[in-house]
């Protein structure tokens, strides 16, 4: 390679444009079963599910098992927002609900509105009981002919239209709830069982000295 080649090289380079991370990793909770239990018993409601029981909104009950669960999963939102944000900031909970479905019963495509990051806790997740399928916000991308081509077919960093995540038993996912995304049928006659989340986050300013 001559000297002019080499030097061009060196002049290159790759810069990664609005990323948007998803994080996942295992959450084991002690007393699973009790707050399966207790969350079962709410009064239900409608949003993003098709068929199914979604409960109505517990982040502010006293119930014990509830405030141990919500606790945990903040230090894993915390740890997910300190990629983003240095120094101190507070993780607050906005919103907690149990989400119950049963065969043939589905999520619709949707966001987490006047929210900045949403997470679902995996408690009981049959196998081909429904993928999370997040959808990527720039529309623009569904009218090109280079990223929605058939022949392109590819999974890759900068070309994806979706991301499909298949969930598993006692894990925690976490992203950005402004992306769109959904919840493919539960096809097996067995309850898929999960716990969503809102949480804002607010900068803690500390006064300089």
């Amino acid at each position: 390679m001559s000297k002019n080649n080499k030097e061009q090289d060196s002049d290159k380079k790759v810069v990664g444009l609005f990323g948007v991370p998803l994080f996942e990793k295992n959450f084991v909770f002690k007393e699973k079963d009790k707050l399966i239990k207790y969350a079962k018993n709410l009064s239900g409601r409608r949003f993003s599910n098709i068929g199914g029981f979604q409960s109505k909104d517990f982040a502010k009950s006293n119930e014990p098992v509830y405030a141990d669960f919500i606790s945990q999963v903040q230090k894993d939102v915390g740890e997910a927002v300190g990629m983003f944000l240095p120094g101190k900031f507070q993780v607050i909970c906005r919103g907690c609900w149990i989400n119950v479905n049963g065969k043939n019963h589905w999520n619709g495509e949707h966001i987490h509105p006047s929210s900045d990051f949403t997470s679902t806790v995996y408690l009981k997740v049959p196998e081909n009981s429904g993928n999370l399928y997040i959808k990527n916000p720039d529309t623009m991308k569904e009218n090109s002919n280079f990223y929605n081509s058939p022949i392109l077919g590819w999974d890759g960093l900068f070309a994806r239209l979706k991301y499909i995540h298949y969930p598993k038993e006692d894990s925690i996912v976490i992203f950005p709830a402004y992306l769109p995304h959904s919840v493919g049928a539960n096809e097996t006659n067995k309850e898929r069982i999960s716990i969503s989340m809102n949480f804002v986050i607010e900068k803690i300013w500390e006064e300089e000295k």
